[in-house]
């Protein structure tokens, strides 16, 4: 299980489980979660324009 907390906010971040937690494991699971929460960044200031 991977887990990443935002330090201001205490929200979570990510949580993925996978097979083994390895650098590129974890690395990817980062990076997912970048793509993701681009994504409802952007969902949410189309919204917000509406």
């Amino acid at each position: 299980m991977i887990t990443a907390v935002d330090d201001h906010s205490r929200c979570c971040v990510i949580a993925k489980v996978v097979e083994r937690a390895t650098a590129r494991a974890v690395c990817l699971a980062l990076a997912e979660a970048q793509v993701l929460s681009a994504c409802a960044a952007k969902n949410a200031t189309t919204a917000d324009m509406q």
